[in-house]
Formats: structure tokens, sequence, C-alpha cells
């Protein structure tokens, strides 16, 4: 398990109150040292992997660079922190290749 997890105070208060009493937190669920919610692995919004997990989903040749809406959903397939959607679309606006290859979306001008 990894030292964030183990030294998060909120990760530890949850997994005590699901080892003592599992129905304590609806949706939560500790699956081989993952806290799980829906099915989903819960992070504490300012967990260092975060910005890892953005560019695997966002950056790399499988995530094709593919605009916010995309990349919440394929990172909300498998992840869940409480400012995701905040984080997903902050991290997509500032990320610096897709700012700079960004096209323009209007018809070329014509004849005056």
């Amino acid at each position: 398990m990894c030292k964030h997890f183990t030294t998060s105070v909120t990760f530890q208060a949850i997994l005590q109150q699901i080892t003592l009493d599992p129905g304590s937190h609806p949706g939560f669920e500790l699956r081989d040292g993952l806290l799980l919610f829906n099915n989903r692995v819960w992070l504490e919004p300012d967990n260092p992997f975060i910005k890892p997990l953005l560019e695997e989903f966002h950056s790399t040749p499988i995530g094709g660079h593919l605009g916010f809406a995309k990349t919440l959903h394929r990172v909300q397939s498998n992840f869940h922190w409480a400012s995701m959607r905040r984080d997903v679309k902050h991290f997509v606006r500032h990320y610096t290749t897709c700012q700079q290859v960004k096209y323009e979306t209007k018809c070329p001008a014509s004849l005056l």
C-alpha cells in the first residue's frame, strides 16, 4: 500500500469505520487494500497520484488528447474523488500542447 494512503487521516478514518461497520459508509467497500466507492478507486482530492493519472488518461498516445468530456468519462470509469470534474477541466484547459494545437473553428473570410 502506498505511503500516502497509510498516512492520510481521511483514508484511515473511513477504513476504520468500514472495518468496524461495513454499512456506515454506503457505496464504500474495501477490496484488496483499496478503498472503493461504487466499484471505483476512491482518492482524496490532494492525492499526489491524480496528476499522473490525468496525464495518463489525457496525454498519452492511448489517451489521445480527447478533450474534457472524454477524459472525464475515462477517468470516472475507474476512479472517484470529490473535485474530479474541476480537476479534469483545469488540467485539460491548461495543458500546453492542447492549447498550442487548437484550430480556428470559423469559416475562412471571403472577399470584402
